[in-house]
């Protein structure tokens, strides 16, 4: 089908469009023109789970086409997305990976107009996502990421705290919010929590009963889990490489834990994550950079009394087992309260921690330091054509 040379601001495409049976074989469209259009729009609902493909090519020939998006569709899922178009011609692609007979709404079009721009104020999540190169205007896109409205790029606090008050300050290096120095990189290692409070139990305990847990297995894939607590040490059966955050969930009248809960490998017992006695959640200055992802460093908060030692931000290439310096600070007994540009990028697989360097042993008096690095998580830059060819 070849579409005008002067186009309609819309036209449906039945060539790539299905409704009805879903066979085990799936559906390829041919080729379509077009060429006078500026946006592909595409939309699915299928009871089967699904891949969709959407192809380019600068011709009518299949031997011509390349990939210009890919992404698996869970069964039961609306999907929606807007591409914008940059081929000659395109065709749509839907692969039946379980190979069961199904019922299918797949439904294109093409749209004259130019890349999709909203001035008004958002207050919903934006379909725009990493494969795609659509436009809008709207609020600040920092107070966007803070509420969650982009589904592929997310706010990333990393964010430290440790006091005297309430923790054993180490005398040698170790990572703000955590016991000791975070070095942790193996894999096939079971993951232990250990509840030292009497009374944070599940399903009657006074204190916590149930925690949130979220961070990386050792495959480096992200997991969100709420696990029942009990006093002692007790399995996840995970084996969990990295924590991002625990938050006590549920709890019985005092609102909050009663003591000490940890997260340790059950290798050597390092502690991967803590939530101090009272505090409700952790507050552990590392994060690991999940698979498929990199993280945009923006700078670096820091709040921090000490009687004398220097802080220091730290990438590890936990594939070369490396780490690199990304800005010492030092900080002392008069309430040091700076903000640091850091403007970097860690690629995947990568961890970033905030460690603190105490001069010389365990610091006396008085020791607060507060550490945050703003960050946003994206996606990789895609690897599909661009406009050329």
């Amino acid at each position: 089908m070849a579409l005008p040379n002067i186009p309609d601001k819309f036209q449906y495409l039945p060539e790539t469009s299905l409704q009805g049976p879903f066979i085990a074989a799936g559906f390829k469209s041919q080729l379509i023109y077009c060429g006078a259009y500026a946006i592909i729009n595409c939309s699915l609902a299928c009871d089967q789970n699904t891949i969709l493909y959407v192809y380019q090519s600068p011709s009518d020939n299949d031997l011509e086409e390349t990939l210009l998006y890919k992404t698996s569709i869970t069964a039961n899922n609306y999907f929606f997305k807007r591409f914008q178009i940059k081929g000659a011609y395109f065709s749509i692609e839907l692969e039946n990976p379980g190979s069961v007979t199904g019922k299918v709404n797949l439904i294109t079009s093409v749209s004259a107009n130019m890349n999709f721009a909203a001035s008004t104020f958002l207050n919903s999540k934006m379909t725009i996502d990493d494969d795609t190169s659509l436009v809008r205007e709207g609020n600040s896109y920092h107070n966007d990421l803070i509420r969650g409205l982009h589904f592929d790029f997310k706010k990333v606090n990393i964010q430290g705290i440790v006091s005297n008050k309430t923790s054993t300050i180490p005398a040698t290096e170790f990572t703000v919010g955590l016991p000791s120095n975070f070095t942790f990189n193996s894999t096939g290692v079971a993951t232990n929590i250990v509840v030292s409070g009497a009374n944070d139990n599940f399903p009657a305990g006074t204190g916590a009963r149930k925690i949130r847990l979220t961070g990386l297995l050792d495959d480096n894939t992200p997991f969100d889990s709420i696990y029942e607590v009990n006093t002692g040490t007790g399995g996840l059966g995970l084996n969990v490489i990295s924590i991002d955050r625990m938050i006590v969930d549920s709890a019985g009248s005092l609102n909050h834990n009663e003591g000490l809960i940890q997260i340790q490998e059950s290798g050597s017992g390092q502690v991967l994550g803590q939530v101090l006695a009272t505090e409700n959640v952790s507050h552990a200055a590392v994060y690991r950079v999940p698979i498929n992802k990199e993280l945009i460093l923006r700078e670096i908060n820091i709040v921090a009394v000490s009687t004398g030692g220097t802080i220091r931000v730290i990438e590890k290439d936990n594939t070369k087992n490396l780490e690199y310096s990304l800005g010492d600070f030092r900080i002392n007994s008069t309430n040091t309260q700076l903000t640091y540009d850091l403007d970097g990028l860690i690629p995947s697989n990568n961890t970033v921690k905030i460690n603190y360097i105490p001069d010389v042993g365990a610091p006396a008096g008085d020791v607060l330091i507060n550490v945050n690095i703003n960050a946003v998580l994206c996606p990789l830059v895609n690897n599909f054509p661009n406009n050329s060819f």
